[in-house]
This record gives C-alpha cells, structure tokens and sequence, in this order.
C-alpha cells in the first residue's frame, strides 16, 4: 500500500509543478527515488487533464489488464500457431486470481506488464526474422520497463544473452543488434542513475548490506509459482517433491522430443524453436537470480510473493500451452481424453478462484482506496483537529486522505519521547497489523490515554498525569 501512495502522491506532487516528489512525515517533499518514475508521470498527465491520480490509476490499470490479455494469447499464438490455446492462454489470464488482484493495486506491475509483454512480441519478431527494427523496438520497450520497475534490468539482460546465443541470428549481425539494444534500452537506466546520483549523491537510496536468503524463501517463492496453476492444498508441505517431479518430468520430455524431431525439420525451423525457447529460460536465469541478488544485497523485505513474481507468470503460461500442444500431438485417444479433462479441471480451478476474488474486489477495493477508507470516521476526525505531529500504523493512508504529514511508528521508547517532546499523537488504524512494528497494541499503547476511539481506529496521546 505504501507503494501506491509513493506513486499518486509524486504524481500529484508533479503535476502542481513540485516535481517528482512525494509528502513525507516531516512535513517536506522528498525526491522519488525508491521507486521508478514511469507510472506516477502517466498518472501526473491525467492529472493536467483534471483526473484524480486515485481515478487515473484505476482506469490505466483495467485498460492494461485488457491489453495483457491480448498480448498474452498473441505471444502464445506466436509460439504454438494455435489459436485455440491463445484462446485458451487468454481466458487463464483473465481468471487468474493474481493477476486480476495485481491489475486492482494503484501499483505499477499493470503498466509494466504491458511493456514486458509488448517486448517479448517484439523479440518473437526478431528471432524469427532477424531485422533491426524488431531489436530496436524491444529495446524501447524494455527501457521504460526498467523505468516502470528496477527489475526491468533483468530483462535486458536476458534479450542481450538471447541475442549471442540464439542459433536463429546470423552470428554476421549479432554484435551490432546486441550493441544497438543496448544503447537504446539502457540510455534510460543511465539517465535515471544519473538523475539519482545528482539528486541524492547515490545511484540508489537503498543501503549495501549482506542478507543472507534462506532456504526456507526460495522455497515459498517456488511454492508461489507452483500454486499459481495448482491448488495449494495440494502444494503446501509438498514442495521438494513438486520439485523433483517436475525436474523428473523435464528431464523425459526432453528426451521424448528429441526423438520426435522430423528429418525435414534439422534446418532452419529447428534453430528459430531453440532460439525461441532458449530466449524464454533466459527469463528465468536473468530474473531470478536478480531478485535473490537485491533481496541479499540491498533489499532484504522484499518478499519473494506473487507481486515480486508476476512477470514470471505470462512465461509459464506460454509453456504450460506448449506442453499442452507437445503432449496432444505425441497422444492416443486416452491420453487425449485425459489432457482435456487436465485442461477442464484447470479452467475449473482457475474460474473459481476468479469467482471468489472478484466480488470482493468490486465490494471492498484495495488498499488506500477500499471503501472503508472513504467512509473512515478516524480520518474524517483528523481533518478537523488542530495541527500536530501524527504517528500511525497507517502513515501514508493518512496523508493520502487528510493531506497532513505522518511518521511510521519508532521504537516505543523513541515514540514515548517524540509524543512527550512534540506533544504528538498516535493513530491507530484497526485493520492494519502492527507486525511490520515489531510490536503489538498493548506495549504499543501503555502509558498512553484514548482521545478518541472510533469503528476503525483509535487516537492516542501521551498521558502525561
């Protein structure tokens, strides 16, 4: 949540001429640096237009959820030749939980989907008929990505070891595509190093440490993936041998296919396949390690979870449908009976998920923008008191609503004595768990008398009798 207030507050910052800035607790405008620039520019162009940032958002976001979707049964039609499984490829992604949940956060990972998906068109393009055009695009394309999300750096990387490596691109023109999508898809990491550099004399605001990553993380983080198609009944607990399984399974398809490879087709087809799957891993091998390497080195709260995760998601349903084509083409009768019911009891899977998620979305909302937060009668008493210090278990929630300055909650004994020294208050917002605080409501709270006590929250000040 604090995410999307960084992104509409620098976007409203922006378009009332303060620049890229968001309203921290101490009453100042600080430069947007922990998070990329794209989403809150396009959002501080709606709001020239006279749109609210909170409307904008929502309105980007469904019109990027559409657009994925189309990008995604494209981009699997470009692998399989099949419009049946981009149609099928297109209807999983508009019932998938995770993704209709990702498209309803004022967050980034819409806009950023849009440009990932776009990219890897372009790339399709390009392996098939190698013209710089298509490289050109790509490295447009994932430029702003990286300009959307830091992780877009992945990305190039993976198109820039697809282009040494892919046996469909004639090594007479591989050193000067690689060259010209690297100048054109890094000029914007340069420019927004630099412009970070020159604004906070760092190239980012995140400290070097080492974290050690756990077992138990990657672990959750393939436990993610797994029950993004699997139900997590079925997953939960069982993780090693889903792993097994499917290294197992991997390892016989492999060995299957190689068998089934028609004489006619050694040549040129064959390369263009290899080059388009070596290009899909390559997502993987560059991604992956990229997200272990910042939560070990510079980020270690970022979670491995479905957010951190979701451009994974689009590649292994253009995967699940090339297995899906593999298996029914090397099938008998029953083996096909059984794929259809796979497929069936997968739409099932996926159609109920959709059908528990969506009403809630539709009754509820998200994040700073749920219903409860424009009827909370805690926010509409802070708008009325007098000017103080505020301290919250919901700091950005309160300065999206309200427009006053809130500080995230110290150490109990720094709170103690910034509420006796500024004579501050605390708000606590019921719905929001003090576990990201370390603390919990009664330490939190002792020592400290109830102003006002309302259905979602209570205001505390320092009772100093």
């Amino acid at each position: 949540m604090d995410d999307s207030f960084m992104y509409i507050n620098s976007a409203q910052n922006l378009a009332d001429g303060n620049g890229l800035r968001w309203l921290a607790g101490d009453g100042k405008l600080h430069p947007l640096i922990h998070f990329p620039p794209l989403f809150s520019i396009v959002l501080a162009a709606f709001e020239k237009f006279g749109l609210d940032a909170v409307f904008a958002a929502r309105m980007v976001n469904a019109l990027a959820f559409g657009f994925n979707i189309i990008l995604c049964g494209l981009l699997i039609e470009r692998f399989t030749h099949s419009q049946l499984l981009a149609i099928l490829g297109g209807i999983i992604f508009l019932c998938s939980d995770v993704l209709i949940e990702a498209h309803s956060w004022a967050m980034s990972e819409p806009l950023f989907l849009s440009l990932y998906l776009g990219s890897l068109l372009m790339m399709v393009s390009y392996l098939k008929h190698p013209q710089r055009k298509w490289i050109i695009a790509a490295g447009v394309l994932l430029g702003l990505s990286f300009l959307t999300r830091y992780l877009g750096i992945a990305l190039i990387l993976a198109v820039m070891l697809t282009c040494l490596t892919a046996p469909s691109i004639p090594k007479s023109r591989r050193w000067k595509d690689l060259i010209t999508f690297a100048v054109i898809s890094l000029l914007p990491v340069i420019l927004w190093v630099g412009y970070t550099i020159l604004t906070i004399g760092s190239p980012t605001d995140r400290a070097f440490d080492f974290y050690l990553i756990t077992s138990k993380q990657i672990l959750r983080a393939f436990n993610t993936m797994l029950v993004w198609f699997i139900p997590g009944r079925l997953v939960n607990g069982h993780e090693i041998l889903w792993l097994a399984a499917l290294v197992v399974c991997g390892i016989l398809l492999w060995l299957f296919g190689r068998k089934r490879i028609p004489p006619d087709e050694v040549a040129a087809d064959l390369k263009t396949r290899y080059s388009l799957l070596l290009f899909l891993l390559f997502q993987f091998v560059c991604y992956i390690p990229t997200i272990f390497l910042s939560k070990s080195f510079f980020d270690p709260l970022t979670p491995l979870n479905n957010r951190i995760l979701l451009p994974l998601l689009p590649i292994l349903l253009v995967f699940l449908m090339l297995l899906l084509q593999f298996l029914w083409r090397n099938g008998n009768l029953i083996r096909k009976t059984g794929l259809v019911l796979c497929v069936f009891l997968l739409l099932g899977v996926y159609t109920y998920r959709a059908t528990d998620i969506i009403p809630r979305l539709h009754e509820n909302g998200l994040g700073f923008a749920r219903k409860s937060m424009h009827t909370s009668p805690t926010m509409a008493a802070l708008r009325t008191m007098p000017r103080t210090p505020l301290y919250s278990n919901s700091p950005y929630a309160i300065t999206m609503w309200t427009g006053l300055p809130a500080y995230g909650i110290p150490t109990v004994d720094v709170l103690r004595q910034n509420m006796m020294d500024e004579d501050a208050l605390l708000v606590i917002f019921d719905a929001v768990s003090l576990d990201l605080y370390d603390t919990d409501l009664t330490t939190l709270t002792q020592g400290l008398e109830k102003v006002a006590e309302y259905r979602d929250g209570t205001i505390y000040r320092l009772n100093t009798q």
